[in-house]
C-alpha cells in the first residue's frame, strides 16, 4: 500500500472532463442540516455514510450545539458578519469531527463485507460516462467518498439516492435504514482542489488504519500498481 509520502508525490493527472467552480456561473444553493451548492457541469466531492457510523453521544452532541449556534443567527435580522465568521468555523470543526468519527468505524461497517462493498461498486460504475463522470472512490467499512461530475440531466442528489436505494434493497443488516439520509458534498474548486480529493481518497484507508482487504478502491487515470498486492476494485474508465 501507498505511504502518505508516496501518496503526496504521486503524479496526479486531471480528466479533460473536469470542471470546477465557476465565478461567474449560475449557483443554486439549499440547507437541510447541511449547506449544498450546486451548479450546471461542475465536479463534486461527495461523502455517504452508513446511518448508525456515528455513535449516538456524538451526534446527539453535535446536534445541539448545531441547534445553539442557528438560534444564534436566527436572533439577528441580518447577523453581524463576524457571527458568520465563527459560524463557519465551527462547521468545519463538524464536519472533521463527523470524518474522524466515521474512520474510527462505528456501527455495523456492514461494507467490511466484500460482496457489499462489490454491490456498491457495481452501482456506482452502472452508469459511468452515461448519467455521470466517476473520477474515483474509496468504499470505506461504513461510508464512502466519491469524486464525480453528473450529465446535465442528472442531480448529484438523484445520483447518490439511486446507489443508497440500490444497495439498501439487497443488504441485509440489522439497523434500518441502511444509509444516513443526507450526504455531505462540495463543488470541486479547481485542479488543485482536484488532486487534494484525490489524495484524501488515496489516503483514508491509512488513517484508519484499515488492512487491505477492509475497502476498495478505484481512480481513473492514476497508476496504482503499489496496490496491485492487495484486493482492488479494478481499473476504471480512464476519463480524457
Amino acid at each position: 500500500m501507498l505511504s502518505n509520502q508516496q501518496i503526496n508525490e504521486l503524479t496526479i493527472p486531471v480528466p479533460g472532463e473536469f470542471v470546477g467552480f465557476r465565478d461567474h456561473g449560475d449557483l443554486n444553493a439549499y440547507r437541510r442540516h447541511l449547506p449544498h451548492w450546486r451548479q450546471d457541469g461542475a465536479t463534486y466531492f461527495a461523502t455517504f455514510r452508513q446511518a448508525d457510523s456515528i455513535p449516538k453521544e456524538v451526534a446527539d452532541s453535535l446536534r445541539e450545539e448545531k441547534q445553539s449556534w442557528k438560534e444564534r443567527i436566527e436572533a439577528h435580522e441580518n447577523p453581524p458578519f463576524d457571527l458568520l465568521l465563527e459560524y463557519d468555523v465551527f462547521l468545519k470543526k463538524y464536519q472533521r469531527v463527523i470524518e474522524t468519527s466515521l474512520d474510527e468505524c462505528h456501527g455495523s461497517c456492514l461494507f467490511l463485507n466484500r460482496e457489499n462493498r462489490e454491490l456498491l461498486r457495481s452501482a456506482m460504475l452502472h452508469f459511468d460516462e452515461t448519467r455521470y463522470s466517476l473520477f474515483g472512490f474509496v468504499i470505506m467499512p461504513n461510508h464512502c467518498h466519491v469524486l464525480l461530475k453528473p450529465t446535465t440531466d442528472f442531480e448529484l442528489e438523484e445520483i447518490l439516492g439511486s446507489w443508497k436505494k440500490f444497495t439498501s434493497r439487497r443488504i441485509e443488516g440489522e439497523t434500518k435504514p441502511l444509509w444516513q439520509d443526507e450526504s455531505h458534498d462540495r463543488i470541486v474548486r479547481d485542479e488543485a482542489h482536484f488532486r487534494k480529493a484525490v489524495r484524501y481518497i488515496l489516503k483514508n484507508p491509512l488513517k484508519a488504519h484499515l488492512s487491505t482487504a477492509s475497502f476498495d478502491l478505484a481512480l481513473a487515470g492514476v497508476d496504482l500498481t503499489a496496490l496491485e498486492s492487495r484486493p482492488t476494485s479494478g481499473p476504471m474508465k480512464s476519463h480524457r
